[in-house]
């Protein structure tokens, strides 16, 4: 799994610890396009599987959608 700049990505709201994120293209069949944010210390994680796009918006689309739902915690003020 390729992995990914994680700037953007706020710590795990559970424990607190920095997280990763990668990105792997499975190419058995059809290509499935696989994005995966998790904690380094504890088991949250979170991932969006989807059949790759040949648009690369629609990928950085996707991936923009899981940062930004990593980072929304409830109760936060936009």
């Amino acid at each position: 799994m390729k992995k990914l700049d994680a700037t953007q990505l706020l710590p795990c709201p559970f424990c607190g610890a920095a997280v990763e994120v990668g990105e792997e293209i499975e190419r058995i069949g059809r290509n499935r396009h696989r994005i995966v944010i998790r904690c380094s210390a504890c088991p949250a994680a979170m991932e969006l599987v989807f059949s790759q796009a040949s648009h690369s918006n629609l990928v950085s689309m996707h991936r923009d959608m899981m940062v930004e739902k990593w980072n929304r915690r409830a109760g936060a003020t936009t």
